[in-house]
Protein backbone atom coordinates (compact mmCIF):
# COMPACT_ATOMS: atom_id res chain seq x y z
CA UNK A 1 0.00 0.00 0.00
CA UNK A 2 2.94 2.45 1.21
CA UNK A 3 4.60 1.36 -2.44
CA UNK A 4 1.33 2.03 -4.50
CA UNK A 5 1.18 5.33 -2.94
CA UNK A 6 4.75 6.54 -3.33
CA UNK A 7 4.20 5.43 -7.15
CA UNK A 8 1.63 7.34 -7.40
CA UNK A 9 3.23 10.49 -5.89
CA UNK A 10 6.09 10.03 -8.10
CA UNK A 11 3.55 9.65 -11.09
CA UNK A 12 1.73 12.91 -10.20
CA UNK A 13 5.30 14.51 -9.54
CA UNK A 14 6.01 13.51 -12.96
CA UNK A 15 2.75 14.74 -14.64
CA UNK A 16 3.10 18.13 -12.76
CA UNK A 17 6.74 18.61 -14.46
CA UNK A 18 5.53 18.07 -17.87
CA UNK A 19 2.60 20.64 -17.40
CA UNK A 20 5.23 23.11 -16.28
CA UNK A 21 7.06 22.40 -19.17
CA UNK A 22 4.76 22.23 -21.37
CA UNK A 23 3.68 25.87 -19.78
CA UNK A 24 7.51 27.23 -19.79
CA UNK A 25 7.13 26.17 -23.56
CA UNK A 26 4.21 27.85 -24.21
CA UNK A 27 5.53 30.88 -22.16
CA UNK A 28 8.55 31.18 -24.20
CA UNK A 29 6.51 30.89 -27.18
CA UNK A 30 3.86 33.62 -26.55
CA UNK A 31 7.48 35.46 -25.78
CA UNK A 32 9.23 34.70 -28.29
CA UNK A 33 5.87 35.80 -30.78
CA UNK A 34 5.95 39.00 -28.53
CA UNK A 35 9.57 39.59 -29.28
CA UNK A 36 8.74 38.94 -33.23
CA UNK A 37 5.67 41.12 -32.86
CA UNK A 38 7.73 43.93 -31.66
CA UNK A 39 10.34 43.68 -33.78
CA UNK A 40 7.67 43.78 -36.75
CA UNK A 41 5.94 46.62 -35.25
CA UNK A 42 9.52 48.44 -35.09
CA UNK A 43 10.84 47.70 -38.81
CA UNK A 44 7.37 48.70 -39.76
CA UNK A 45 7.88 52.15 -37.92
CA UNK A 46 8.06 54.58 -40.49
CA UNK A 47 10.30 57.14 -38.36
CA UNK A 48 13.87 56.02 -37.59
CA UNK A 49 13.85 54.44 -34.06
CA UNK A 50 16.62 53.31 -31.93
CA UNK A 51 16.94 51.22 -28.56
CA UNK A 52 19.62 52.33 -26.55
CA UNK A 53 21.77 50.50 -23.90
CA UNK A 54 22.57 51.92 -20.32
CA UNK A 55 26.13 53.62 -21.47
CA UNK A 56 24.29 55.03 -24.90
CA UNK A 57 24.95 52.30 -27.26
CA UNK A 58 22.46 50.47 -29.79
CA UNK A 59 21.17 47.30 -29.38
CA UNK A 60 18.40 47.83 -32.39
CA UNK A 61 18.35 49.85 -35.23
CA UNK A 62 14.96 49.84 -37.04
CA UNK A 63 15.20 49.82 -41.46
CA UNK A 64 14.21 53.69 -41.06
CA UNK A 65 16.95 54.65 -39.40
CA UNK A 66 19.43 52.80 -42.04
CA UNK A 67 17.58 54.56 -44.77
CA UNK A 68 17.64 57.93 -43.28
CA UNK A 69 20.79 58.28 -41.68
CA UNK A 70 22.83 55.58 -43.19
CA UNK A 71 24.29 53.45 -40.23
CA UNK A 72 23.63 49.53 -39.63
CA UNK A 73 23.55 48.32 -36.37
CA UNK A 74 26.80 46.26 -37.20
CA UNK A 75 28.40 49.79 -37.53
CA UNK A 76 27.39 50.90 -34.62
CA UNK A 77 27.76 47.86 -32.09
CA UNK A 78 29.62 48.79 -28.73
CA UNK A 79 29.90 52.49 -29.49
CA UNK A 80 27.99 56.27 -29.62
CA UNK A 81 26.58 56.54 -32.72
CA UNK A 82 28.39 59.59 -34.34
CA UNK A 83 25.81 62.04 -35.29
CA UNK A 84 25.26 64.69 -32.51
CA UNK A 85 26.41 68.13 -33.66
CA UNK A 86 28.54 69.59 -31.67
CA UNK A 87 26.14 72.48 -30.81
CA UNK A 88 23.61 70.36 -30.10
CA UNK A 89 26.01 68.17 -27.29
CA UNK A 90 24.72 70.22 -24.04
CA UNK A 91 21.22 70.03 -25.30
CA UNK A 92 20.92 66.14 -25.55
CA UNK A 93 23.06 65.52 -22.50
CA UNK A 94 20.64 67.62 -20.50
CA UNK A 95 17.17 65.73 -21.98
CA UNK A 96 18.86 62.51 -21.75
CA UNK A 97 19.83 63.28 -17.53
CA UNK A 98 15.96 64.99 -17.08
CA UNK A 99 14.75 61.56 -18.44
CA UNK A 100 16.65 58.84 -16.43
CA UNK A 101 16.17 61.23 -13.17
CA UNK A 102 12.73 62.15 -13.68
CA UNK A 103 11.53 58.86 -15.35
CA UNK A 104 9.13 60.67 -17.73
CA UNK A 105 9.27 60.83 -21.77
CA UNK A 106 11.18 63.99 -23.23
CA UNK A 107 10.72 65.57 -26.66
CA UNK A 108 13.14 68.35 -28.07
CA UNK A 109 14.11 69.54 -31.83
CA UNK A 110 17.15 69.19 -32.53
CA UNK A 111 19.84 68.46 -35.76
CA UNK A 112 21.50 65.44 -36.78
CA UNK A 113 24.28 64.34 -38.95
CA UNK A 114 23.85 61.57 -41.57
CA UNK A 115 26.57 58.85 -42.48
CA UNK A 116 26.90 60.97 -45.73
CA UNK A 117 27.33 64.43 -44.16
CA UNK A 118 24.05 66.06 -44.55
CA UNK A 119 22.18 67.66 -41.72
CA UNK A 120 19.18 67.11 -40.67
CA UNK A 121 16.45 68.62 -38.90
CA UNK A 122 14.97 66.42 -36.04
CA UNK A 123 12.02 66.06 -33.69
CA UNK A 124 13.29 63.65 -31.01
CA UNK A 125 11.18 61.41 -28.57
CA UNK A 126 12.64 59.26 -25.96
CA UNK A 127 11.44 57.32 -23.14
CA UNK A 128 13.07 55.26 -20.12
CA UNK A 129 13.24 51.25 -20.81
CA UNK A 130 12.36 50.03 -17.15
CA UNK A 131 13.00 45.98 -15.42
CA UNK A 132 10.46 44.51 -13.31
CA UNK A 133 12.11 46.59 -10.55
CA UNK A 134 11.81 49.69 -12.40
CA UNK A 135 14.89 50.25 -12.68
CA UNK A 136 16.27 51.95 -16.18
CA UNK A 137 18.10 49.98 -18.57
CA UNK A 138 18.14 52.01 -21.47
CA UNK A 139 16.23 54.54 -23.95
CA UNK A 140 14.22 54.10 -26.83
CA UNK A 141 14.35 57.21 -29.50
CA UNK A 142 12.17 58.08 -32.02
CA UNK A 143 13.22 60.48 -34.45
CA UNK A 144 11.26 62.22 -36.82
CA UNK A 145 12.84 63.80 -39.78
CA UNK A 146 11.63 67.57 -39.78
CA UNK A 147 14.19 68.92 -42.74
CA UNK A 148 11.28 68.97 -45.60
CA UNK A 149 8.77 70.54 -43.25
CA UNK A 150 11.56 73.22 -41.80
CA UNK A 151 12.11 73.93 -45.23
CA UNK A 152 8.35 74.59 -46.71
CA UNK A 153 7.88 76.48 -43.28
CA UNK A 154 10.46 78.42 -44.47
CA UNK A 155 9.41 79.22 -48.14
CA UNK A 156 6.02 80.66 -46.49
CA UNK A 157 7.49 82.76 -44.04
CA UNK A 158 9.33 84.01 -47.01
CA UNK A 159 6.30 84.18 -49.45
CA UNK A 160 4.15 85.55 -46.27
CA UNK A 161 7.46 88.31 -46.46
CA UNK A 162 7.37 88.77 -49.95
CA UNK A 163 3.64 89.77 -49.77
CA UNK A 164 4.25 92.14 -47.21
CA UNK A 165 6.81 93.94 -48.56
CA UNK A 166 4.67 94.27 -51.75
CA UNK A 167 1.28 95.67 -49.98
CA UNK A 168 3.71 98.13 -48.17
CA UNK A 169 5.96 99.21 -51.38
CA UNK A 170 2.10 99.57 -52.83
CA UNK A 171 0.79 102.05 -50.51
CA UNK A 172 4.64 103.81 -50.01
CA UNK A 173 4.24 103.98 -54.01
CA UNK A 174 1.09 105.76 -53.70
CA UNK A 175 1.94 108.17 -51.64
CA UNK A 176 5.21 108.93 -53.32
CA UNK A 177 4.04 109.04 -56.46
CA UNK A 178 1.90 111.66 -55.23
CA UNK A 179 4.92 113.64 -53.90
CA UNK A 180 7.23 113.17 -56.91
CA UNK A 181 3.79 114.44 -59.59
CA UNK A 182 3.60 117.64 -57.18
CA UNK A 183 7.56 118.32 -56.92
CA UNK A 184 7.58 117.49 -61.22
CA UNK A 185 4.95 119.90 -61.89
CA UNK A 186 5.98 122.82 -59.80
CA UNK A 187 9.30 122.21 -61.67
CA UNK A 188 8.05 122.21 -65.05
CA UNK A 189 5.57 125.25 -63.91
CA UNK A 190 8.69 126.86 -62.96
CA UNK A 191 11.27 126.43 -65.65
CA UNK A 192 8.30 128.28 -67.81
CA UNK A 193 9.14 131.49 -66.36
CA UNK A 194 12.53 131.24 -66.46
CA UNK A 195 15.02 132.16 -69.26
CA UNK A 196 16.37 128.76 -71.23
CA UNK A 197 19.94 129.91 -70.06
CA UNK A 198 19.54 130.73 -66.27
CA UNK A 199 21.37 128.37 -64.33
CA UNK A 200 18.41 128.70 -61.97
CA UNK A 201 16.76 126.62 -65.51
CA UNK A 202 19.60 124.61 -65.33
CA UNK A 203 19.01 123.42 -61.91
CA UNK A 204 15.63 122.96 -61.82
CA UNK A 205 16.06 121.18 -64.90
CA UNK A 206 17.97 118.52 -63.18
CA UNK A 207 15.39 118.49 -60.47
CA UNK A 208 12.98 117.32 -63.12
CA UNK A 209 15.35 114.25 -64.29
CA UNK A 210 16.01 113.39 -60.34
CA UNK A 211 12.32 112.64 -60.13
CA UNK A 212 12.10 111.24 -63.28
CA UNK A 213 14.34 108.50 -61.48
CA UNK A 214 12.71 108.12 -58.63
CA UNK A 215 9.83 107.01 -60.29
CA UNK A 216 11.33 104.57 -62.71
CA UNK A 217 12.97 103.85 -59.40
CA UNK A 218 9.56 102.94 -57.43
CA UNK A 219 8.34 101.67 -60.59
CA UNK A 220 11.08 99.24 -60.29
CA UNK A 221 10.61 98.50 -56.59
CA UNK A 222 6.78 97.60 -57.63
CA UNK A 223 8.07 95.47 -60.03
CA UNK A 224 10.04 92.99 -57.96
CA UNK A 225 7.86 93.07 -55.01
CA UNK A 226 4.93 91.02 -57.54
CA UNK A 227 5.05 88.46 -59.63
CA UNK A 228 5.92 89.60 -63.34
CA UNK A 229 4.24 88.67 -66.68
CA UNK A 230 6.23 85.58 -68.69
CA UNK A 231 5.54 87.13 -72.16
CA UNK A 232 8.71 87.61 -74.01
CA UNK A 233 9.79 89.96 -76.84
CA UNK A 234 12.49 91.41 -78.57
CA UNK A 235 14.58 93.86 -76.57
CA UNK A 236 17.57 96.05 -76.59
CA UNK A 237 19.20 94.47 -73.07
CA UNK A 238 21.76 97.15 -72.73
CA UNK A 239 19.42 99.90 -71.52
CA UNK A 240 17.62 97.01 -69.41
CA UNK A 241 21.32 96.01 -67.11
CA UNK A 242 22.21 100.00 -67.32
CA UNK A 243 18.99 100.98 -65.37
CA UNK A 244 19.60 97.83 -63.39
CA UNK A 245 23.01 98.69 -62.49
CA UNK A 246 21.56 102.33 -61.20
CA UNK A 247 19.37 100.45 -59.11
CA UNK A 248 22.05 98.00 -57.52
CA UNK A 249 24.73 100.66 -56.84
CA UNK A 250 22.19 102.37 -54.75
CA UNK A 251 21.28 99.15 -52.56
CA UNK A 252 24.99 97.80 -51.69
CA UNK A 253 28.54 99.53 -50.18
CA UNK A 254 30.39 102.24 -51.55
CA UNK A 255 33.69 99.90 -50.41
CA UNK A 256 32.38 97.57 -53.98
CA UNK A 257 32.87 99.48 -57.54
CA UNK A 258 30.84 98.42 -60.22
CA UNK A 259 32.71 98.49 -63.38
CA UNK A 260 30.65 98.06 -66.28
CA UNK A 261 32.13 97.38 -70.16
CA UNK A 262 29.64 97.20 -72.76
CA UNK A 263 30.22 96.38 -75.91
CA UNK A 264 28.41 94.40 -78.61
CA UNK A 265 27.40 95.00 -81.97
CA UNK A 266 24.30 93.58 -81.56
CA UNK A 267 22.03 93.32 -77.49
CA UNK A 268 18.75 92.31 -79.23
CA UNK A 269 17.43 89.10 -77.17
CA UNK A 270 13.93 87.41 -77.06
CA UNK A 271 13.20 88.48 -73.08
CA UNK A 272 11.28 89.43 -70.22
CA UNK A 273 13.07 92.99 -68.88
CA UNK A 274 11.63 92.30 -65.20
CA UNK A 275 13.56 88.87 -65.81
CA UNK A 276 16.73 89.86 -67.59
CA UNK A 277 17.06 92.48 -64.19
CA UNK A 278 15.76 89.93 -61.64
CA UNK A 279 19.35 87.81 -63.36
CA UNK A 280 21.17 90.75 -63.25
CA UNK A 281 20.29 91.70 -59.27
CA UNK A 282 20.61 88.34 -58.07
CA UNK A 283 24.15 87.60 -59.61
CA UNK A 284 25.19 90.95 -58.43
CA UNK A 285 23.31 90.90 -55.10
CA UNK A 286 25.66 87.23 -54.52
CA UNK A 287 28.38 88.91 -55.64
CA UNK A 288 27.56 92.12 -53.52
CA UNK A 289 27.19 89.45 -50.48
CA UNK A 290 30.72 87.73 -51.04
CA UNK A 291 32.25 91.13 -51.02
CA UNK A 292 30.91 92.44 -47.94
CA UNK A 293 33.46 92.72 -45.38
CA UNK A 294 36.45 93.65 -47.05
CA UNK A 295 34.87 95.27 -50.50
CA UNK A 296 36.25 94.90 -53.81
CA UNK A 297 35.58 95.23 -57.92
CA UNK A 298 31.88 93.84 -58.92
CA UNK A 299 32.49 93.83 -63.32
CA UNK A 300 29.53 93.62 -65.60
CA UNK A 301 30.60 92.91 -69.38
CA UNK A 302 28.61 92.25 -72.06
CA UNK A 303 29.17 91.37 -75.29
CA UNK A 304 28.88 89.31 -78.34
CA UNK A 305 30.18 85.83 -78.51
CA UNK A 306 30.25 83.31 -81.77
CA UNK A 307 29.72 79.35 -80.88
CA UNK A 308 30.94 77.36 -83.87
CA UNK A 309 30.73 73.57 -83.96
CA UNK A 310 33.74 73.39 -81.65
CA UNK A 311 32.55 75.90 -79.27
CA UNK A 312 29.30 74.60 -79.03
CA UNK A 313 30.39 71.15 -77.89
CA UNK A 314 31.67 72.59 -74.76
CA UNK A 315 28.07 73.75 -73.68
CA UNK A 316 25.09 71.04 -72.82
CA UNK A 317 22.08 72.77 -74.63
CA UNK A 318 23.63 74.93 -77.18
CA UNK A 319 23.60 75.03 -80.71
CA UNK A 320 25.97 76.81 -82.78
CA UNK A 321 25.26 80.30 -83.35
CA UNK A 322 25.76 84.32 -81.86
CA UNK A 323 25.34 85.16 -78.66
CA UNK A 324 24.59 87.61 -76.20
CA UNK A 325 27.50 87.28 -73.47
CA UNK A 326 26.32 88.44 -70.24
CA UNK A 327 29.54 88.13 -67.16
CA UNK A 328 29.74 89.07 -63.79
CA UNK A 329 32.40 88.77 -62.05
CA UNK A 330 33.40 89.39 -58.32
CA UNK A 331 36.69 89.61 -56.20
CA UNK A 332 34.93 87.87 -53.13
CA UNK A 333 35.93 85.28 -51.17
CA UNK A 334 34.91 82.37 -53.95
CA UNK A 335 32.96 79.38 -53.81
CA UNK A 336 34.30 75.94 -51.99
CA UNK A 337 35.31 73.26 -55.13
CA UNK A 338 32.03 71.06 -53.35
CA UNK A 339 29.83 73.33 -53.65
CA UNK A 340 30.37 74.67 -57.57
CA UNK A 341 28.21 71.54 -58.00
CA UNK A 342 24.98 72.15 -56.23
CA UNK A 343 24.88 76.16 -56.78
CA UNK A 344 21.56 76.43 -59.05
CA UNK A 345 19.87 74.11 -57.24
CA UNK A 346 16.93 75.20 -55.36
CA UNK A 347 17.24 75.81 -51.56
CA UNK A 348 20.85 75.32 -51.51
CA UNK A 349 22.72 78.21 -49.80
CA UNK A 350 26.17 78.22 -47.86
CA UNK A 351 24.45 80.95 -45.44
CA UNK A 352 22.36 80.62 -42.27
CA UNK A 353 18.35 80.10 -41.65
CA UNK A 354 17.00 83.37 -43.11
CA UNK A 355 19.80 84.87 -44.47
CA UNK A 356 18.96 83.67 -48.10
CA UNK A 357 16.24 81.19 -49.20
CA UNK A 358 18.93 79.46 -51.60
CA UNK A 359 16.23 80.37 -54.78
CA UNK A 360 18.26 83.11 -56.49
CA UNK A 361 20.66 80.95 -58.50
CA UNK A 362 18.02 78.72 -59.21
CA UNK A 363 15.47 81.23 -60.57
CA UNK A 364 18.08 82.60 -62.84
CA UNK A 365 19.63 79.32 -63.98
CA UNK A 366 15.60 78.55 -64.97
CA UNK A 367 14.80 81.94 -66.51
CA UNK A 368 18.20 81.45 -68.56
CA UNK A 369 17.50 78.19 -69.62
CA UNK A 370 13.51 79.43 -70.54
CA UNK A 371 15.44 82.00 -73.27
CA UNK A 372 17.01 79.09 -74.73
CA UNK A 373 20.18 79.80 -72.95
CA UNK A 374 22.85 78.85 -70.33
CA UNK A 375 25.28 79.88 -67.44
CA UNK A 376 28.11 78.34 -66.05
CA UNK A 377 30.45 79.76 -63.39
CA UNK A 378 33.96 79.31 -62.46
CA UNK A 379 35.73 80.67 -58.95
CA UNK A 380 38.76 80.19 -56.69
CA UNK A 381 38.45 80.13 -52.98
CA UNK A 382 39.96 83.49 -52.03
CA UNK A 383 39.94 85.10 -55.49
CA UNK A 384 36.27 85.55 -56.53
CA UNK A 385 33.93 84.11 -58.57
CA UNK A 386 32.78 84.32 -62.82
CA UNK A 387 29.42 84.03 -63.99
CA UNK A 388 28.60 83.73 -67.53
CA UNK A 389 25.35 83.82 -69.22
CA UNK A 390 25.18 83.12 -73.03
CA UNK A 391 21.60 84.24 -74.72
CA UNK A 392 20.62 83.93 -78.22
CA UNK A 393 20.40 86.86 -80.04
CA UNK A 394 17.22 87.66 -81.66
CA UNK A 395 16.74 87.88 -85.65
CA UNK A 396 13.68 90.28 -84.77
CA UNK A 397 14.08 93.73 -84.63
CA UNK A 398 13.49 95.30 -81.03
CA UNK A 399 9.95 98.20 -81.31
CA UNK A 400 11.59 101.57 -81.22
CA UNK A 401 11.04 103.46 -77.80
CA UNK A 402 8.73 106.44 -77.85
CA UNK A 403 10.09 109.31 -75.54
CA UNK A 404 7.40 111.42 -73.93
CA UNK A 405 9.88 112.60 -70.97
CA UNK A 406 10.89 115.87 -72.50
CA UNK A 407 9.35 119.49 -72.05
CA UNK A 408 9.89 119.83 -75.87
CA UNK A 409 6.46 118.49 -77.50
CA UNK A 410 4.10 120.36 -76.07
CA UNK A 411 0.65 119.66 -78.49
CA UNK A 412 -1.92 122.84 -76.98
CA UNK A 413 -5.89 122.73 -77.30
CA UNK A 414 -8.79 124.70 -75.76
CA UNK A 415 -11.15 121.82 -74.83
CA UNK A 416 -13.04 121.71 -71.49
CA UNK A 417 -11.47 119.43 -68.76
CA UNK A 418 -13.00 118.35 -65.63
CA UNK A 419 -10.13 117.41 -63.44
CA UNK A 420 -10.93 114.70 -60.68
CA UNK A 421 -8.13 114.58 -57.78
CA UNK A 422 -8.76 114.05 -53.90
CA UNK A 423 -5.31 115.64 -53.38
CA UNK A 424 -5.27 119.50 -53.03
CA UNK A 425 -1.47 119.91 -54.29
CA UNK A 426 -1.90 118.11 -56.96
CA UNK A 427 -4.67 119.69 -58.52
CA UNK A 428 -3.01 123.02 -57.78
CA UNK A 429 -0.11 121.74 -60.29
CA UNK A 430 -1.64 120.33 -62.83
CA UNK A 431 -5.11 122.74 -63.06
CA UNK A 432 -2.22 125.31 -64.39
CA UNK A 433 0.02 123.04 -66.23
CA UNK A 434 -3.60 122.10 -68.98
CA UNK A 435 -4.01 126.08 -68.72
CA UNK A 436 -0.82 126.94 -69.49
CA UNK A 437 -1.64 124.32 -72.63
CA UNK A 438 -4.96 126.25 -73.44
CA UNK A 439 -7.59 124.07 -71.41
CA UNK A 440 -10.57 125.40 -69.51
CA UNK A 441 -10.33 123.42 -66.52
CA UNK A 442 -12.91 122.73 -63.79
CA UNK A 443 -11.53 120.74 -60.65
CA UNK A 444 -13.40 118.26 -57.99
CA UNK A 445 -11.80 116.68 -55.40
CA UNK A 446 -13.60 113.66 -55.21
CA UNK A 447 -15.47 110.78 -57.85
CA UNK A 448 -19.33 112.47 -56.13
CA UNK A 449 -18.47 115.82 -56.25
CA UNK A 450 -17.40 115.12 -60.50
CA UNK A 451 -20.56 112.85 -60.86
CA UNK A 452 -22.68 115.60 -59.54
CA UNK A 453 -21.71 118.94 -61.97
CA UNK A 454 -21.42 116.64 -64.95
CA UNK A 455 -25.02 114.86 -64.15
CA UNK A 456 -25.86 118.50 -64.70
CA UNK A 457 -24.89 118.95 -68.07
CA UNK A 458 -23.14 115.95 -69.54
CA UNK A 459 -22.14 118.07 -72.93
CA UNK A 460 -20.85 120.50 -70.97
CA UNK A 461 -16.65 118.72 -71.33
CA UNK A 462 -14.84 117.15 -73.50
CA UNK A 463 -12.58 115.22 -71.57
CA UNK A 464 -12.46 113.90 -67.62
CA UNK A 465 -8.82 112.94 -66.42
CA UNK A 466 -9.50 111.32 -63.03
CA UNK A 467 -7.60 109.61 -60.11
CA UNK A 468 -7.57 105.98 -59.13
CA UNK A 469 -7.56 105.87 -55.44
CA UNK A 470 -10.51 108.36 -54.15
CA UNK A 471 -12.40 107.62 -50.91
CA UNK A 472 -15.77 107.08 -51.69
CA UNK A 473 -15.99 105.98 -55.29
CA UNK A 474 -13.13 105.66 -57.21
CA UNK A 475 -11.52 106.46 -60.67
CA UNK A 476 -12.89 103.27 -62.09
CA UNK A 477 -16.44 103.38 -60.70
CA UNK A 478 -16.46 106.96 -61.52
CA UNK A 479 -15.58 106.30 -65.26
CA UNK A 480 -18.38 103.78 -65.41
CA UNK A 481 -21.23 105.86 -63.68
CA UNK A 482 -19.65 108.48 -66.26
CA UNK A 483 -20.31 106.40 -69.36
CA UNK A 484 -23.77 105.55 -68.34
CA UNK A 485 -25.04 109.40 -68.57
CA UNK A 486 -23.31 109.93 -71.72
CA UNK A 487 -21.40 107.42 -74.02
CA UNK A 488 -18.74 109.22 -75.79
CA UNK A 489 -17.39 110.96 -72.55
CA UNK A 490 -13.40 110.39 -73.06
CA UNK A 491 -11.72 109.55 -69.31
CA UNK A 492 -7.95 109.14 -68.44
CA UNK A 493 -6.97 107.51 -65.88
CA UNK A 494 -3.93 108.07 -63.31
CA UNK A 495 -2.98 105.92 -60.61
CA UNK A 496 0.15 106.17 -58.08
CA UNK A 497 -0.08 102.60 -57.62
CA UNK A 498 -1.67 99.75 -60.39
CA UNK A 499 -2.27 96.96 -57.88
CA UNK A 500 -6.31 97.42 -57.94
CA UNK A 501 -6.78 98.62 -61.33
CA UNK A 502 -4.40 97.30 -64.71
CA UNK A 503 -4.22 98.92 -68.18
CA UNK A 504 -6.20 96.04 -69.08
CA UNK A 505 -9.19 96.53 -66.35
CA UNK A 506 -8.82 99.94 -67.25
CA UNK A 507 -9.67 99.30 -71.03
CA UNK A 508 -12.55 96.96 -70.09
CA UNK A 509 -14.09 100.08 -68.35
CA UNK A 510 -14.24 102.68 -71.20
CA UNK A 511 -11.40 104.07 -70.29
CA UNK A 512 -9.39 105.66 -73.30
CA UNK A 513 -5.93 106.28 -71.71
CA UNK A 514 -4.44 104.85 -68.62
CA UNK A 515 -1.48 106.87 -66.97
CA UNK A 516 0.93 106.11 -63.90
CA UNK A 517 1.88 109.15 -61.69
CA UNK A 518 3.74 110.84 -61.79
CA UNK A 519 3.20 112.35 -64.88
CA UNK A 520 4.84 115.03 -66.84
CA UNK A 521 3.90 117.89 -68.97
CA UNK A 522 5.18 116.55 -71.80
CA UNK A 523 3.83 112.86 -71.28
CA UNK A 524 0.04 114.87 -70.14
CA UNK A 525 -0.04 117.07 -73.31
CA UNK A 526 0.16 114.40 -75.95
CA UNK A 527 -2.01 111.79 -74.15
CA UNK A 528 -4.84 114.84 -74.06
CA UNK A 529 -4.51 115.23 -77.81
CA UNK A 530 -4.29 111.53 -78.13
CA UNK A 531 -7.47 110.49 -76.74
CA UNK A 532 -9.45 114.00 -77.60
CA UNK A 533 -7.83 112.88 -81.59
CA UNK A 534 -8.73 109.68 -81.44
CA UNK A 535 -12.44 110.73 -80.53
CA UNK A 536 -12.93 112.91 -83.04
CA UNK A 537 -11.61 110.36 -85.40
CA UNK A 538 -14.47 107.86 -84.22
CA UNK A 539 -16.81 110.50 -84.12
Amino acid sequence: MDGKASYQELENRIKELEREASRRREAEAALQRSKERLRSIFEATPDPLVVYDEQGHPEYLNPAFTRVFGWTIEELKGRRIPFVPEDQTAITEEKIRNLYKSGEPVRFETRRFTKDGRTLDILISAAAIKDEKGTSRGMVVNLTDLTERKRLEHRLQQAQKREAIGTLAGGIAHDFNNILGIIIGNTELAMMDIPALSPARQGLEEIRKACIRARDLVKQILTFSRPSSQYLSPIHITPVIKETLKMIRSSIPTTIEIRQRIACKSDIIRANPVQVSQILINLCTNAAQAMQEKGGVLEVIVGNERLDEDKATHYNHLDPGEYLSLTVRDTGHGIEPQHLKKIFDPYFTTRGLGEGSGMGLAVVHGIVRSYGGEISVKSTPGKGSTFKILIPLAPEKAPSETVTEGPSLMPRGSEKILLVDDEQALIDVVKPMLEHLGYQVTTKMSGAAALEIFRGDPLEFDLVITDQTMPGKTGVQLTRELLQLRKDIPVILCTGFSESVSREKAEEAGIRAFLMKPVSMGELAQTIRRVLEGRKKGS
